[in-house]
């Protein structure tokens, strides 16, 4: 599947536009958006990953983090999805968003500006979850004892080869700030 949901209507010309405003769905607003209140009770999946990436604002320096799971090896997201079929015949594609809501204390203080996270589920809730016998906004957000930060290279990110190992590699910043992340 891929990241950034194209709902199966779709008729437009620019999908590649259209996805890049539905990475992410929020929880609070998934019954009335067009693009996902089909799919909340029918089609939700779930996300492995072993991390994410998340942007901290000090003063106007923006200073990426890695967010990564405390005691297992990935988070489970919870997404939704769709399959949309073109015109032209090509292949179906399976495309998907992520659940967000808001964040733990950990993620309010590194997503300082939106406060937002992804709904993380843990293993003992997944399959309520993809049963869809539970309305999402019941699912409690993760602790921020599941997770740990550190900050990584921004030139990495930025970067157009950013999907490499090292953009995952701790870095110290010596940018003048203080935060109280870890203190």
């Amino acid at each position: 599947m891929s990241w950034g949901l194209l709902p199966h209507w779709y008729q437009g010309n620019e999908p590649q536009s259209f996805r890049q405003k539905t990475l992410n769905a929020r929880i609070e607003t998934l019954h009335e958006k067009k693009s996902y209140y089909r799919l909340i009770d029918t089609k939700r999946c779930v996300v492995p990953s072993d991390g994410f990436f998340e942007w901290q604002l000090m003063g106007k320096t923006k200073i990426p983090y890695f967010i990564y799971p405390n005691d297992t090896p990935i988070f489970s997201m919870a997404g939704i999805y769709d399959e949309w079929v073109s015109d032209s015949g090509a292949e179906p594609l399976q495309s998907f968003s992520i659940i967000t809501t808001e964040a733990n204390t950990l993620m309010a203080e590194i997503h300082n500006q939106k406060r937002r996270m992804p709904l993380l589920l843990e293993n003992s809730d997944i399959d309520r979850y993809l049963m869809g016998s539970d309305v999402i906004q019941a699912f409690p957000v993760l602790s921020e004892r599941f997770m740990k930060a550190h900050s990584v290279k921004k030139s990495i990110l930025v970067s157009s080869n950013c999907n490499i190992p090292e953009a995952q590699q701790p870095v110290v910043n010596n940018n003048g700030f203080q935060s109280s992340l870890f203190s």
